[in-house]
């Protein structure tokens, strides 16, 4: 019941705060990819996790894939320096921690 009506916003009950902390660190990630590589250590921090997956360890790894490939496709138009990349990858990273 509980996912029926988080769904109408977009969310789960699996999606804890961390979760979502973590979630929008990986779409800055993406979007910080080029002039920021160094960042991409938290990506792959972010989808490592025991073998073999279970099904909501699946469900958070492609939830943190689809947010760092949104990053991604968001680069050019949102255009962030290497600055303002190494501060907002900070700050998501400091609030998914």
């Amino acid at each position: 019941m509980a996912d029926e009506i988080l769904s109408l916003v977009g969310e789960a009950s699996w999606q804890a705060p961390k979760i979502r902390a973590k979630a929008d660190l990986m779409y800055v990630v993406g979007a910080c990819i080029i002039r920021l590589p160094s960042a991409l250590s938290y990506h792959s921090e972010a989808t490592k996790g025991p073998e073999p997956l279970d099904e909501i360890e699946k469900k958070r790894r492609a939830y943190f894939e689809k947010n760092f490939e949104n990053g991604a496709l968001a680069a050019l138009e949102l255009n962030l320096s290497e600055a303002e990349c190494r501060a907002a990858v900070a700050e998501k990273a400091a609030a998914a921690k």
